[in-house]
């Protein structure tokens, strides 16, 4: 099955930037629950998603070099 890898990537990243805005929202309450590091872990998954985006099309880029 072909999958378009940077596009699953690039939504994945898009959803963690929602959650991010959402949580930081909400960051006073979470924060008086104990829970104030919500945000930051969804501020990591945009993070580490955009470094998996960038070796992804790194890697489809050095594919299709070879392959011509």
């Amino acid at each position: 099955m072909e999958v378009d890898e940077s596009r699953v990537i690039l939504v994945g990243v898009i959803c963690w930037a929602v959650a991010f805005v959402v949580l930081l929202a909400l960051h006073s309450k979470l924060a008086a629950h104990g829970n104030g590091w919500y945000p930051w872990t969804a501020l990591a998954g945009i993070g580490l998603g955009c470094w998996g985006w960038y070796l992804v099309r790194k890697r489809a880029a050095e594919r299709d070099a070879t392959e011509h």
